[in-house]
């Protein structure tokens, strides 16, 4: 599926490949994060930090144009309001939406890096979750890009 059409239709679906496929291709066009925030400022006279998957889908269905961070930390919210968490468990989530925040995308690639790998990566994080990090991972995705996320 061409990267456009996942970051307007299923934005959750959207993987490390295609990101950086779609950010490639904007770039052949002289379109990037700063010129886009750039453009959006000028034109609607709001400063809003979004990432490229958001001003997209802002423009594509006019959903609203919220900042990525303010996404994570929204889905976090809803994340940890869920359920029960221990102390260590609503950390993991911390450093997961910051993560977030720093990589846009978390996959299973991801858990092989710093912080994650220095931590037992990927099965070690998803036993401190109990067995749940995908689930949890999904979710993050799911209500990040909520129409009111």
């Amino acid at each position: 599926m061409h990267p456009l059409k996942v970051i307007v239709e299923r934005p959750r679906d959207l993987g490390r490949k295609e990101l950086k496929e779609l950010k490639l291709k904007l770039a052949e066009f002289h379109f990037n994060e700063n010129t886009l925030h750039s453009a959006w400022k000028e034109s609607k006279n709001e400063d809003i930090g979004a990432t490229i998957i958001g001003y997209i889908r802002s423009l594509a269905l006019g959903s609203e144009l919220i900042p990525y961070e303010q996404r994570v930390d929204n889905a976090l919210k809803k994340i940890k309001s869920s359920q029960s968490w221990s102390k260590n468990q609503e950390r993991w989530l911390v450093r997961l939406a910051k993560q977030l925040k720093a990589n846009i995308i978390l996959d299973d690639e991801s858990f092989n890096h710093s912080p994650f790998k220095e931590q037992g990566g990927k099965e070690m994080i998803d036993k401190q979750l109990g067995n749940n990090l995908d689930t949890i991972l999904d979710n993050f995705s799911f209500y990040m890009w909520e129409d009111r996320a």
